[in-house]
This record gives structure tokens, C-alpha cells and sequence, in this order.
């Protein structure tokens, strides 16, 4: 009897603790701001262009160079193109900024344009480019392919 008390009074102590670490978790994850897919392809997307801008600084265009998808193609250029374009940027310029103004994700949120104001910064030269632009826009397409975005291109 004694030991069938025991059992009954662990028991209800851990439920009580279950039920406290549940009310805990269920607050913790109602303070993410990120509660749509949407959102959270908009996050990932910021993230990927933050990760540009650090690898410019760093001179790293394989940072850069890895967001492209194997399918990468814009205004006829292909991944491995692209790849050079981001080596002569690098080459030419020393800094990027990049100032989103808008990210529309589909509805299926597997696809992504950005609108943005480019400025490349070089030793004589700085350019600004409202984006998509005919001049680059190759920064304003994007695809996700399971769970990752990928710099994919206007695929024209």
C-alpha cells in the first residue's frame, strides 16, 4: 500500500512538472516573431544577403559563389558565368551595400523577388543600381530546394 502511494504521488509530481515544462515551452515558442512560412523564407533570405555583404568585406566569393543553385541563370548566364561576375566585382570593388526595400515570397514559398538598392564601392568608381535592374539583378531572384534558399536568377 505504502509502496503503491509512492508511485501515485512521483507520478502526479511529474506530471505537474510536465505540465509545466509544456506551458513553458508553448511560451517560448509564441514569442518567435517568425510564425509564417513566409516569414521565415523573408528571414532566410535577409540572412543569405547579410552573408554576401560579410563575405565581400572578407574578399571570400566562394560564400557568395555557394548561394547560387546549380540551375543558376540570368539574362543567359549560367553558375559557373555568375561565378566570374562575383570574382571581377570583387576585383573591382571593395565594399557592397545592400539596402532591401522588399522581399515578395509566392504562395507556395518556394520562390522569392527582392527589391533593393545595390551600391558598389571602388577605389574610383561607386555604383548604384535600383534592383532588379537590366544592369545586374542577379541578386533578386530566389528559389528554395528543400529547406534552403538558393540565388536562382530570372531563368531567361
Amino acid at each position: 500500500m505504502i509502496l503503491f502511494l509512492f508511485f501515485v504521488n512521483v507520478s502526479k509530481s511529474l506530471l505537474i512538472r510536465l505540465k509545466l515544462l509544456l506551458i513553458l515551452s508553448f511560451g517560448i515558442f509564441s514569442c518567435s516573431d517568425l510564425t509564417t512560412p513566409t516569414q521565415v523564407a523573408v528571414s532566410n533570405i535577409n540572412k543569405i544577403f547579410e552573408e554576401i555583404e560579410f563575405a565581400f568585406q572578407l574578399y571570400e566569393p566562394e560564400r557568395v559563389i555557394s548561394r547560387l543553385h546549380p540551375d543558376f541563370l540570368h539574362n543567359g548566364y549560367d553558375r559557373d558565368y555568375q561565378a566570374l561576375i562575383w570574382y571581377e566585382r570583387l576585383l573591382n570593388y571593395h565594399t557592397i551595400v545592400i539596402e532591401k526595400s522588399s522581399i515578395t515570397v509566392n504562395e507556395y514559398n518556394n520562390y522569392a523577388e527582392v527589391e533593393f538598392e545595390l551600391t558598389l564601392i571602388g577605389a574610383d568608381t561607386t555604383i548604384v543600381s535600383a534592383e532588379p535592374s537590366p544592369l545586374f539583378g542577379d541578386l533578386s531572384y530566389f528559389s528554395r530546394f528543400g529547406e534552403r534558399w538558393f540565388l536562382y536568377g530570372n531563368q531567361h
